[in-house]
């Protein structure tokens, strides 16, 4: 276990890098499940721009490390939860009209 000291201009501390990076991990994947919560569709965005469309949340699997979305195909799609930026239902015809 590694302690690193961050110090600033008049503040120090130390954190413990790896319960840092857990502690981030747990949260964006409790905001995750709080998301999918719920009746489906929704839309999956990661940091690079794809999107990943989600019929249901029994689709898809929350992990430790990864979530998994599983396509109509059958395939799997693998995401580090630190790459997903939004999870949205999809627009409707008619909002897509309207703009």
């Amino acid at each position: 276990m590694t302690i690193k000291t961050i110090k600033t201009d008049d503040y120090e501390s130390s954190l413990d890098e790896a319960d840092y990076a857990r502690h981030i991990h747990s949260m964006n994947r409790d905001m995750i499940r709080q998301r999918l919560a719920g009746r489906g569709p929704f839309i999956v965005r990661t940091s690079d721009g794809k999107e990943f469309r989600v019929p249901h949340p029994e689709f898809v699997l929350v992990g430790r490390y990864n979530v998994i979305i599983e396509q109509p195909r059958g395939l799997l799609d693998i995401i580090d939860p630190m790459h997903i930026v939004s999870i949205r239902p999809p627009r409707r015809i008619a909002e897509k009209a309207a703009r």
